[in-house]
C-alpha cells in the first residue's frame, strides 16, 4: 500500500511540474504569434525586409516550440494516467472499490466452468486481476481465463509474472502508455480490417516490370 501512495505522490508532483511547463509554453507561443503578426504588419506598412526576416525567424522558433509543447503535453498526460493508476490500486487495496472492468460481456451460462466459478461479472476473478487497457488485451485475458492451456505455457506465465511482480514502475508506465493509446472497439476492428486488406500493385508498375 505504502509503495502505491509514494508513487502517487511522486507522479502527482511530476504532473504539476509538466502542467506548469505546458502553461508557460502556451503563453510563449501566443506571444510569438503576436510578434509574427506585428512584424508582418510592419513589413506591409514600411516594406522593410528586416521585419519579414524577423517574422520568419520567429515562425521557425514557433514551430520548434510547438513540437516541444506536444512532448510536454504527452509527458503531462502520462503522469496524469500514472496518478489515476495508483489511485485505482489504492482504492482496490482499501477495498473501497474495484475500479476495473468486470468483463460481464464474456459471461457464458453454458460454459463448462466460467459461469459457476464467477470468472466474469461483478466482483469476479476477471475484475480482480484485470489491468488491460485495450480491446485486444481484454479479449486475450478473457480467452486465457476461458480456455485450458498446456503445463509448459502455465510455467512460462508464472515466470513472467514473477519477473514483472518486482517491476511495478515499469508495469505502470507500460499501462499508462497503453491507456493513452487506447482504441475503442470500433477503432480496433477498423485497424484489424485495414491490416488484412490486400495490397494491390498499381497497373503501371506491373507494366514496367
Amino acid at each position: 500500500m505504502q509503495h502505491y501512495l509514494d508513487l502517487r505522490t511522486k507522479h502527482q508532483e511530476h504532473f504539476q511540474h509538466f502542467k506548469k511547463q505546458f502553461s508557460i509554453i502556451a503563453i510563449v507561443r501566443l506571444l510569438l504569434v503576436v510578434v509574427i503578426l506585428i512584424n508582418i504588419w510592419q513589413f506591409i506598412k514600411k516594406n522593410e525586409s528586416i521585419h519579414l526576416l524577423f517574422a520568419f525567424v520567429t515562425l521557425f522558433v514557433f514551430v520548434g516550440l510547438l513540437q516541444w509543447h506536444q512532448k510536454i503535453k504527452y509527458k503531462r498526460n502520462i503522469q496524469k494516467k500514472l496518478v489515476e493508476i495508483n489511485d485505482d490500486e489504492i482504492a482496490y487495496l482499501n477495498q473501497s472499490a474495484i475500479p476495473f472492468k468486470d468483463g460481464k460481456e464474456y459471461i457464458d451460462t453454458t460454459h463448462l466452468y466460467t459461469y459457476d466459478l464467477d470468472i466474469f461479472g461483478l466482483k469476479s476473478l476477471f475484475q480482480h486481476i484485470n489491468r488491460t487497457a485495450t480491446p485486444i488485451g481484454e479479449k486475450t485475458l478473457a480467452h486465457k481465463l476461458s480456455n485450458s492451456i498446456e503445463t509448459t505455457a502455465i510455467v512460462k506465465h508464472q515466470l513472467a509474472i514473477k519477473e514483472l511482480a518486482q517491476k511495478i514502475e515499469y508495469r505502470q508506465l507500460f499501462y499508462a502508455k497503453a491507456k493513452l493509446a487506447k482504441l475503442d472497439q470500433e477503432g480496433y476492428h477498423k485497424l484489424i480490417n485495414w491490416s488484412k486488406m490486400e495490397v494491390k500493385t498499381p497497373t503501371l508498375l506491373l507494366k514496367i516490370t
